[in-house]
């Protein structure tokens, strides 16, 4: 059975910069890359994506949750789906930690705009466009 290629919202960042360093590790980390998440395998990307975007949180990297998190909304992930992966930070982490450091950081910021957007009406793939263009310095987007 061949696999149903996927094409995330938001494309790997480095992968240029690592072509740069070395072409050779640029290329395997591409290989790599589309092992795991170029081709829809068990779980489905959408699932796959808040997995990242919760062990993103877990490490700290805002950034990254925060591209995880659009990625994961732009593959199909509900608002329930969001919001249940931001509970298990307080479950995890404890409320101290989610009020200092999740409530106002970044990826708080796009489930915010999220959340707006959903109720003013607009649809998924306008709503990724929108988290593109006002969180582009927060995330790093570079029109991929």
């Amino acid at each position: 059975m061949k696999k149903k290629q996927h094409r995330p919202a938001l494309s790997p960042m480095c992968f240029r910069k690592l072509k740069t360093v070395d072409p050779e590790l640029g290329k395997v980390t591409g290989q790599f890359w589309a092992t795991v998440w170029g081709t829809e395998r068990v779980l489905p990307p959408r699932y796959k994506y808040l997995i990242a975007f919760g062990m993103a949180m877990a490490a700290g990297r805002d950034r990254q949750a925060t591209r995880e998190m659009i990625k994961a909304y732009g593959a199909g992930a509900t608002l329930d789906e969001l919001r249940e992966t931001f509970m298990l930070i307080p479950w995890n982490f404890g409320v101290s930690y989610f009020c200092s450091e999740v409530s106002t950081g970044t990826p708080m910021r796009a489930f915010e705009i999220i959340v707006e957007l959903e109720e003013a009406g607009m649809a998924r793939e306008e709503i990724v466009g929108q988290l593109k263009t006002r969180l582009k310095s927060q995330i790093g987007f570079e029109g991929e």
